[in-house]
């Protein structure tokens, strides 16, 4: 017959049988719960590394409000926060008071998202803040929080509204014509100029 190895636990009892001193061997096959914690542990070596592979902060509060979990990025940010609270942590008073509030409504239950605006090394930036609750069987365990730095972002898109704000002064106070026409061939945008030129209200052009 073919051979096969299996891991067995064992359990050994002194007993007493048949008026004799004799050892009770119990075997029990465990092949089933030894593959599911090894899939448990992949499981939690792939949550691991997924969550220090983030590209933003990644942390955890427990019921305390204290941090309980934090990857790698956050820690770079700002240094191991493990079993502090918000409140330990350097940030400007406008910051904290914004995060006690944020804290404050997620363990009441809310999911909440706030633009942030912090200070560093002199220049100003922004992270988008989120907190949820942690819930099990209807009770929160705690919150779960990212920052995700958006200062680029932000950046960007005041740079794109002063330069459209630098068009339109231009484009209303050039006193050439200038008309934009969309695809069908019909004005969609006109100067005052064009307006003064045709006798006709912008509205109407």
């Amino acid at each position: 017959t073919d051979e096969e190895e299996f891991p067995v636990e064992i359990f050994v009892k002194f007993i007493h049988y048949k008026g004799k001193p004799a050892l009770q061997v119990i075997g029990l096959d465990i092949t089933e719960r030894i593959r599911a914690e090894d899939e448990l542990r992949a499981s939690q070596a792939q949550l691991f590394t997924a969550i220090e592979s983030m590209p933003f902060d990644f942390f955890i509060l427990d019921s305390e409000g204290k941090y309980s979990l934090q990857n790698s990025f956050c820690r770079k940010s700002w240094g191991d926060i493990i079993g502090l609270s918000p409140r330990d942590i350097e940030v400007n008073e406008e910051v904290r008071n914004v995060w006690d509030e944020n804290n404050r409504r997620a363990f009441a239950g809310e999911t909440i998202e706030k633009i942030l605006e912090f200070k560093e090394g002199g220049e100003i930036g922004y992270f988008h803040n989120i907190i949820t609750p942690i819930w099990d069987d209807g009770k929160i365990l705690g919150l779960l929080g990212m920052n995700i730095d958006i200062t680029e972002r932000v950046r960007a898109e005041e740079a794109l509204r002063d330069s459209e704000e630098r068009y339109r002064s231009l484009f209303d106070a050039s006193p050439t014509s200038i008309t934009q026409l969309g695809l069908d061939g019909n004005i969609i945008e006109c100067n005052e100029a064009t307006a003064k030129m045709v006798m006709m209200p912008r509205e109407e052009i």
